[in-house]
């Protein structure tokens, strides 16, 4: 990790967001993250939340909402407690997670239109839940990692811990519509193992994320798994940033 965090509290970045469903693929809906502080099991800590909904025209045919929040160590990124609250469609589940690192487990509770269940999650080491580990990825120290090198950590998905390879790519330019030409970082973040999402046992889960090639290392656009297919991200707008965006091309 880095010595100091690539993000401050205040900061605000939104996106315009794709749906793939059914060989539709095009701008359908908007998503914010935000970031604030705020003290969480009597820790320093930061709350993120990540909120998505479709557009008026769209959810008349496929209403999408998606609130992720979680709350993690300022010094550390790592994760104290996370909720996830998602409707796609016909699809819905909500879940919270308490995260204990004294008994090293995670308590779970989690609804969805089949029913509700509580459970205990053992936790061997550091695990992320999906918002903490955006916030982990800015903060790596791309000094030390090598390009194609793939870094294990754990991570959560509703009620089953995966470990997850992480590999830094390469830089790129990204051409991001109404900001820029921008130099990028390209990291892919993937589930050693299959699991079963969508319905297909026989999947393995995996998100892209483009990076600012600097010190804020912002999140220029990204693509990840649904229930229905797949979801992509584009920067539109940013502001608070702790320090400037200045991987733009001149």
């Amino acid at each position: 990790m880095r010595s100091s965090s690539a993000f401050q509290a205040g900061e605000s970045l939104v996106y315009g967001v794709q749906y793939s469903l059914a060989g539709i693929n095009t701008d359908v809906a908007s998503a914010t993250i935000s970031l604030e502080q705020q003290p969480c099991a009597g820790q320093n800590a930061y709350h993120a939340k990540i909120f998505a909904q479709t557009a008026k025209f769209f959810d008349v045919f496929f209403p999408i909402r998606e609130d992720f929040q979680s709350w993690f160590t300022i010094d550390r990124t790592l994760p104290l407690k996370a909720t996830r609250d998602t409707k796609e469609g016909k699809y819905y589940i909500a879940n919270n997670l308490v995260f204990d690192y004294a008994s090293s487990s995670i308590a779970s509770n989690i609804k969805k239109k089949s029913g509700e269940k509580n459970i205990t999650i053992p936790m061997s080491g550091p695990t992320f839940d999906l918002t903490t580990l955006l916030y982990y990825v800015r903060n790596i120290d791309f000094t030390r990692m090598q390009q194609g090198v793939t870094y294990t950590v754990s991570f959560l998905i509703d009620d089953d811990v995966y470990n997850l390879g992480i590999v830094w790519n390469g830089r790129e330019v990204k051409k991001i519509k109404g900001i820029g030409n921008v130099n990028a970082l390209k990291l892919t973040a993937s589930s050693l193992t299959n699991v079963e999402f969508s319905g297909d046992p026989d999947t393995k889960w995996v998100l892209g994320i483009y990076l600012s090639d600097d010190d804020s290392r912002v999140i220029l656009s990204f693509d990840a798994p649904i229930s229905v297919g797949r979801v992509a991200g584009t920067l539109r707008s940013y502001s608070g940033l702790k320090t400037p965006l200045t991987a733009i091309a001149r």
